[in-house]
């Protein structure tokens, strides 16, 4: 991930949704420490324009505010994720359900709330012993 987060880092101010989606996806699944604090500064720059076309009674910006809504209900899924991977799951159960009460696309939401749940109920340590199936003791017949 290293790799492709540095040409990432070079192209994600480009405007471009889709580079910068994969960049925050880069920086977590190459567990970046810059992650959370990127996620923290694109919310904010994202809720900033929204805030912005509110003001605004044009209604040539209607697609682009549906795609700045889409794009910070992405950035609060990621940073549940992240919670999430970083254990403090109850923050990030609270910041979805609060997205699915709020209609931010609420399914997204809950496919993010499952896997917040299953990591909540998965064993936090390395040393923890395994629940998989094929660890299971075998009854002989």
């Amino acid at each position: 991930y290293d790799r492709a987060i540095h040409y990432l880092d070079l192209v994600s101010n480009d405007n471009n949704i889709i580079h910068w989606k994969m960049h925050i996806n880069a920086l977590i699944a190459g567990d970046d420490p810059r992650a959370m604090s990127y996620i923290d500064q694109s919310m904010t720059y994202v809720s900033g324009l929204m805030a912005s076309n509110d003001d605004d009674d044009d209604d040539d910006n209607d697609g682009e505010a549906d795609n700045q809504r889409r794009m910070l209900a992405f950035l609060k899924r990621r940073k549940a994720h992240l919670l999430a991977d970083e254990g403090s799951a109850d923050k990030a159960e609270q910041l979805l359900t609060q997205m699915i009460t709020d209609g931010e696309e609420p399914e997204l939401a809950r496919n993010e709330l499952t896997y917040v749940r299953g990591k909540n109920a998965a064993p936090h340590h390395a040393d923890a012993p395994r629940t998989d199936a094929h660890d299971a003791p075998q009854q002989e017949p």
